[in-house]
C-alpha cells in the first residue's frame, strides 16, 4: 500500500515537473515580438514598408523638422482656433510653429508626451501636451540601398481637446544597406527587417522617449 502510494506521488512529480518545463520554454519563447527580425540584404526590393505607430521622440524628430502637417481642425491644439485649419511644423528638434487664420503662434517643444510650449503669437503662454503622440511609415517596392520613393508619414495625436486625431502625408522613404528607414534623406532612427517591418519592436502608443 506504502509502495503504491509512493509510485503514484512520483507520477505526480514527474508530471508537474513536464507541466513546469512546458511553461518556462514558452516563456521563453514569447515576448520577442519582431525582435531579431531577418536582416535586409541590399539591393533586395521590400515589397511593403510599415513601421507601425512609433512614439515621436527626440530621437525621430528630425524626420519631421521643416514638414507642414495641415490639421483641418485646429482646436486640437487650442479651443480658440475653432474648426479652422491649422498648421503644425517642426522648425527644429527642439521648437514647433502652428499656424491658423493668418496667425503664427511658436512653441517650445519636449517630449515623454509630446508637449508644446507657446512662447510667441495668439497662443503665447499656453501649452499643451499629447498623451498620444506617434509617426507611422508606409511604402511600397522600396529597394534596399536605393532611390528614394513616395511613401506616406502619418502623424497621430490625442490629447485634452481630441483622441487620435491623424494627419497623413506624402513624404519620400529609402532603406540603407543597415535596414536604416529614411524619410526626405533624414534617418528615423527605425531599422527595417526583410519582411518591411521594424527589426525590432520598440513601438509605443504613447509619446516619444
Amino acid at each position: 500500500m506504502q509502495r503504491k502510494s509512493l509510485g503514484k506521488a512520483m507520477c505526480y512529480l514527474v508530471a508537474v515537473c513536464a507541466l513546469i518545463s512546458a511553461l518556462a520554454m514558452v516563456g521563453c519563447g514569447g515576448g520577442g515580438g519582431d525582435e531579431g527580425g531577418t536582416p535586409v540584404t541590399s539591393g533586395e526590393t521590400i515589397s511593403s514598408v510599415n513601421s507601425g505607430p512609433v512614439g515621436l521622440g527626440a530621437s525621430n524628430v528630425q524626420a519631421l523638422v521643416n514638414q507642414p502637417i495641415p490639421f483641418q481642425n485646429g482646436s486640437i491644439f487650442d479651443p480658440s482656433l475653432g474648426n479652422n485649419q491649422a498648421t503644425q511644423n517642426f522648425t527644429s528638434t527642439a521648437t514647433s510653429s502652428l499656424t491658423s487664420g493668418g496667425s503664427t503662434s511658436s512653441a517650445n517643444t519636449t517630449f515623454g508626451s509630446c508637449t508644446f510650449t507657446f512662447t510667441q503669437g495668439p497662443l503665447a503662454g499656453k501649452s499643451i501636451t499629447f498623451t498620444t503622440c506617434t509617426i507611422q511609415i508606409t511604402g511600397s517596392n522600396v529597394t534596399v540601398g536605393g532611390g528614394a520613393v513616395n511613401g506616406t508619414l502619418t502623424l497621430t495625436l490625442s490629447g485634452p481637446f481630441g483622441s487620435s486625431t491623424s494627419v497623413a502625408i506624402t513624404v519620400q522613404i529609402s532603406i540603407l544597406a543597415d535596414g536604416s528607414l529614411l524619410v526626405n534623406g533624414t534617418s528615423t532612427g527605425i531599422k527595417i527587417s526583410s519582411t518591411g517591418s521594424p527589426i525590432t519592436t520598440g513601438t509605443t502608443g504613447t509619446g516619444g522617449q
